[in-house]
C-alpha cells in the first residue's frame, strides 16, 4: 500500500489496520506526516516493511515487543535521533536512516537486534557515534554498516569490532582525521574510509586479514599505514588515489608482499619514481598517473600486467627497463608520450 500528499500531521498505523488500508508492505511519500505510531499487537495484517520518503517526520514510535518487521527505510525526514523504539523491533533486519538531520547516535539502540542484518545512516549530519552499554552479545548478525556522507571527524573501530560477521563497512565521505581503536574482523571484506582527512594511522593492532577491498582514495596520507600488509593480507583491491603518498618507506616491497593484490590505483599522489624492482605476483592493473614520476622499471611483473603512468614528468625510457609480461603499458600525456599494446 502506498499513500502519497497525506496531510495529515499524525498517524496511528491501527487506525489503517481498522479500515481495511493495511498491507504488509506500506510506502508514505511527499506527506506532511509528523508524527507515527505502529502498534501490531492488534492488526489482523502484519506489517513487514515500512518506508517513510519525504515526509516532515519527527517522532516515530514502535510497540513494545514488534515481532513483525522487518524493514524499515526512512528517507528524507526532520529526525533528530533514532527512535529510541527501534530497540523493540525483534524482527527487523534492515533499518535505514538518511537525509535527517541526525548529529549523535547511540549505536546501543541496535545492539540487542538479533536479526538485524544491515544498518545505513548514510546522508545525515552525524558528528559523533556513541556506545553507552558494551555487551559481547552485541550484533549478533549485522553484515553490512553504512554511514557514509555525514560529518564525523573520529571513528573509532572498537565500535565495529563487536559486530563479529561484519562485511561491509563504509565511513566514506566524512570529514575523519583520527582513526581510533582496534579493528577485529574475521568476515570483513569491504572497507570504505575514502574521502575524508585521515593523514596517518596504525593497523599493527589490528586483524582483518578478511578484508578484499581496501578503499583509502581522497585522503592525505603521506605513506602507507604500518601494518597494512600484515593485517589485510588478502587484499586484492586497493585504491589509495588523490592522496599525498611519496616515495620512500618501502612501499613497493611492502605491497609486493601481498599475495593476492590485483588492482591497484596509486593515482594523483607525489610519487617521483616507480623503480619496482619486487614482483607482485598476483598484479594485472597498476595505476599511476598524476604523479610526478620521473623514473619508470618494472624488471619483473607477472603476466598480463597493465600499467598506466598518464600524465608524469618521464623524458626518458627503455624498452628493456619493462619486463616483457606487461602487455599494456600507458604513458600519454608525459614529455615522451609512448603507448603500446603486447598481446
Amino acid at each position: 500500500m502506498c499513500f502519497i500528499n497525506l496531510t495529515i500531521s499524525s498517524l496511528d498505523i491501527s487506525l489503517l489496520d481498522q479500515m481495511a488500508l493495511l498491507e504488509s508492505s506500506l510506502n508514505i511519500q511527499n506527506s506532511s506526516l509528523r508524527s507515527v505510531q505502529i502498534s501490531q499487537s492488534s492488526q489482523s495484517i502484519p506489517l513487514k516493511m515500512l518506508v517513510l520518503e519525504q515526509t516532515t517526520l519527527t517522532e516515530i514510535t514502535f510497540e513494545a515487543n514488534d515481532t513483525q518487521l522487518e524493514t524499515l527505510i526512512i528517507s528524507n525526514s526532520l529526525l533528530q535521533d533514532i527512535p529510541s523504539t527501534v530497540a523493540h523491533l525483534d524482527a527487523v533486519k534492515q533499518i535505514a536512516v538518511r537525509h535527517a538531520p541526525i548529529q549523535t547516535v547511540d549505536l546501543s539502540l541496535f545492539g540487542g537486534l538479533q536479526r538485524l542484518e544491515s544498518i545505513d545512516l548514510s546522508c545525515n549530519v552525524i558528528e559523533r557515534l556513541r556506545y553507552t552499554s558494551l555487551s559481547d552479545e552485541d550484533f549478533p548478525s549485522v553484515k553490512a554498516f553504512y554511514i557514509s556522507e555525514n560529518q564525523l571527524t573520529v571513528v573509532n573501530f572498537n565500535y565495529f569490532s563487536r559486530m563479529k560477521q561484519l562485511e561491509s563497512l563504509s565511513l566514506c565521505n566524512n570529514r575523519i582525521h583520527r582513526v581510533d581503536g582496534w579493528l577485529v574482523l574475521s568476515c570483513l571484506k569491504f572497507l570504505d574510509l575514502s574521502q575524508n582527512a585521515i593523514s596517518a594511522f596504525s593497523c599493527c593492532s589490528w586483524n582483518a586479514s578478511s578484508v578484499i577491498t581496501l578503499a583509502m582514495d581522497n585522503n592525505t596520507l603521506e605513506h602507507l599505514p604500518p601494518c597494512l600488509e600484515q593485517t589485510m593480507s588478502g587484499l586484492k583491491y586497493i585504491t589509495l588515489s588523490h592522496n599525498a603518498l611519496v616515495d620512500g618507506g618501502s612501499v613497493w616491497s611492502r605491497l609486493a608482499t601481498i599475495p593476492t593484490l590485483q588492482i591497484l590505483n596509486l593515482d594523483a599522489n607525489r610519487l617521483t619514481s616507480a623503480i619496482i624492482s619486487s614482483t607482485f605476483p598476483s598484479l594485472i592493473q597498476l595505476s599511476l598517473q598524476r604523479n610526478r614520476i620521473q623514473q619508470l622499471r618494472i624488471p619483473h611483473a607477472s603476466h598480463g600486467l597493465s600499467v598506466s603512468v598518464g600524465c608524469n614528468l618521464i623524458e626518458q625510457f627503455e624498452a628493456e627497463d619493462v619486463s616483457p609480461n606487461v602487455t599494456h603499458l600507458d604513458m600519454g600525456c608525459n614529455p615522451l608520450d609512448v603507448k603500446y599494446d603486447c598481446n
